[in-house]
């Protein structure tokens, strides 16, 4: 269960939605590459980060993540997530526990935020 406000909220019904300073890179394999930005500021961007260095951590997805990313739009619950990935999984045991925690990790590292509907 998600919490929010002392009104409990079934995590199936919250919609994940990605950073603002997440940038995505489809590769050629269809996999998911991240680009995070070392610094929010683009001021600090400019004047503080060496010229060589990138100014975004590039973070690889694998297969699943990368379709678990793919469906964070803002629009999809985790419910509608966790049944567009049905086929994608082949339906495994416990794929639906699997997804949530992947969701949850991606919330701990603020790489995507969780909004309700209420």
């Amino acid at each position: 269960m998600f919490a929010k406000s002392n009104n409990k909220i079934n995590i199936l019904d919250v919609t994940p939605i990605r950073r603002s300073h997440i940038s995505t890179y489809i590769m050629d394999d269809g996999r998911v590459r991240l680009g995070i930005l070392r610094f929010k500021s683009k001021w600090v961007n400019k004047y503080f980060l060496p010229k060589k260095i990138s100014p975004e951590i590039k973070v690889p997805l694998d297969v699943h993540g990368s379709e678990v990313w793919k469906l964070i739009d803002g629009n999809r619950t985790i419910r509608k997530i966790i049944i567009q990935l049905a086929t994608h999984f082949e339906n495994q045991v416990d794929y639906e526990e699997r997804i949530v925690t992947y969701l949850y990790q991606l919330k701990k590292d603020q790489l995507i935020d969780f909004i309700s509907a209420r």
